[in-house]
């Protein structure tokens, strides 16, 4: 019927789709069409629309951005680690993933709980070995971070590789979707 609105859970046509810039839905198709785009489902106020959005226009928790960190000109790789951007900054958690080249008495072994004083003895470095960084001056913001040793044994200088991923709270307008 011309003017009737769908009941509860019908589908209707979308309004336009900056009315959806942010919002929640589902993609239903397998995959992207001729034009790039995707066909998503969003739900409001009962209704469900049906949008066909450029994959550059999707994010989701795990996507690949590309950071532009604040006071530098590089960029940064990293993943979102929110489906969404947080309701009371309205910035999104990016981990940003870093390898490290640190000295043995700036990690600790990390011990799942209830395991961390048995024995007593610090266990030898190992690649593989899930590691806290500590003591770090000149990094101090990363003391506390969770890592995992890369390398097998220390380089030249004694330093062992260890991936971190670094969460840091991010403006939309200072990342890019990558691979997509």
């Amino acid at each position: 019927r011309p003017g009737a609105k769908p009941k509860s859970g019908e589908t209707e046509a979308a309004p336009p789709e900056e009315d959806y810039d942010g919002a929640c839905g589902v993609i239903v198709s397998a995959s992207e069409d001729a034009q790039g785009c995707w066909t998503v489902e969003a739900t409001r106020k009962g209704v469900t629309h049906i949008l066909r959005v450029p994959g550059y226009g999707l994010l989701w928790q795990g996507a690949p951005v590309l950071v532009a960190m604040e006071g530098e000109e590089k960029e940064e790789a990293g993943l979102l680690a929110a489906e969404r951007p947080e309701r009371s900054t309205g910035l999104w958690l990016v981990e940003i993933h870093k390898t490290l080249a640190l000295l043995p008495g700036n990690l600790r072994e990390r011990r799942l709980p209830g395991f961390e004083d048995e024995g007593g003895a610090q266990l030898p470095l190992v690649r593989g070995v899930s590691v806290e960084l500590c003591n770090l001056r000149a990094g101090a913001a990363y003391n506390g971070l969770s890592g995992v040793v890369l390398s097998s044994a220390p380089n030249a200088r004694g330093r062992w590789e260890v991936a971190v991923k670094v969460p840091v709270h991010v403006a939309r307008e200072r990342f890019i979707l990558v691979g997509v």
